[in-house]
Order: C-alpha cells, then sequence, then structure tokens
C-alpha cells in the first residue's frame, strides 16, 4: 500500500466504523467482526479506487455496505442450515447433543446423487440456489423445487411430520 492509499485509509476509518455500527444494529450482528469487515473492505477500496468522478468516502461505502450485506447473509444461511438440521432430527428444537445422526445419515442415504449434492451445496455449504444451479446448468427454481422435494423424503424417512406442508 502506498502512501496516497494509507491516507486514504486512515482519513477513512471512522466512515468505515459509522457504516459498521449501523450494520450491527440493523441486522444485530456482532459489532467487533462488523468494524473487521468494515476494515477490510476500507483496505480494499483504498487499494483499488481510482481518482475520477467519484468521491472516495462514496465509493468506499459502496463496497463497505456490499461485504456487510455479503456477511449477513452468509450468518442467515447458516443460522437456517442448523434450524433446518435440528427440525430434520427431531420433533422439538433440539441442542447438538441431542441430534441422532445415525438417523440423520439414513435419511441423507435415501437420496439420489443430485438430491444430495443440492441439499450438501445448500445446508453444508451455504450456495445459493443460483449458484447451485449453475453448476448444474439448470434454473434456480429446478433447483429450489429438487431440494424442497428432498427435505420431504428426508422427514419421511425420519417419521417427522411437518403440519404446514
Amino acid at each position: 500500500m502506498n502512501d496516497e492509499q494509507q491516507k486514504l485509509f486512515d482519513e477513512n476509518q471512522n466512515l468505515a466504523y459509522y457504516i459498521a455500527h449501523k450494520w450491527s444494529r440493523r441486522n444485530g450482528l456482532d459489532i467487533d467482526d462488523c468494524r473487521q469487515v468494515a476494515l477490510i473492505a476500507l483496505w480494499r477500496a483504498a487499494q483499488t479506487y481510482v481518482a475520477g468522478d467519484t468521491r472516495f468516502a462514496v465509493y468506499a461505502s459502496i463496497l463497505i455496505e456490499r461485504k456487510l450485506m455479503y456477511e449477513a447473509d452468509k450468518q442467515t444461511r447458516y443460522k437456517k442450515y442448523l434450524a433446518a438440521a435440528a427440525e430434520l432430527c427431531t420433533d422439538e428444537a433440539p441442542t447438538p447433543p441431542d441430534i441422532d445422526f445415525d438417523s440423520f445419515n439414513k435419511a441423507i442415504a435415501v437420496l439420489n446423487d443430485r438430491q444430495r449434492y443440492i441439499i450438501d451445496a445448500r445446508y453444508r455449504h451455504g450456495l445459493t440456489y443460483r449458484a447451485i444451479a449453475k453448476t448444474l446448468g439448470v434454473s434456480h427454481q429446478a433447483v429450489q423445487i429438487s431440494a424442497e422435494k428432498a427435505l420431504a423424503k428426508m422427514r419421511r424417512r425420519l417419521g417427522v411430520l411437518d403440519d404446514n406442508r
């Protein structure tokens, strides 16, 4: 990082802290995590900024917000994964030791290879339906439908009844 980039970084740290604090309050995320993500995004913005029509603060705030949005989405997907795993393994909301992994593995075994890939990519690796669809060469709707059918198969195998479905 050269002197000009370092100067941009140093002068705009308060901007990064402000945006991190706003995101932390709005999304219920840890303030320290948000600050860390915001500073990394600010550092990246200082390295990639090219002086021109846009002021640095505007450019940096856009990059910081995008990175925080990505991190918030990633945490949301992880929480959904944990909720789905808990729902599949028991009727109650279990704590991790209550999960019967033998039953869970038997439920996974009833899926075909494609369904197993989709469930693994979606809930274990946190990929979006669009990302999975791109790797499979199908529409994201097709991936979503396949995932719903796979989860229904797993619920039936585990004997978990869902009144909403």
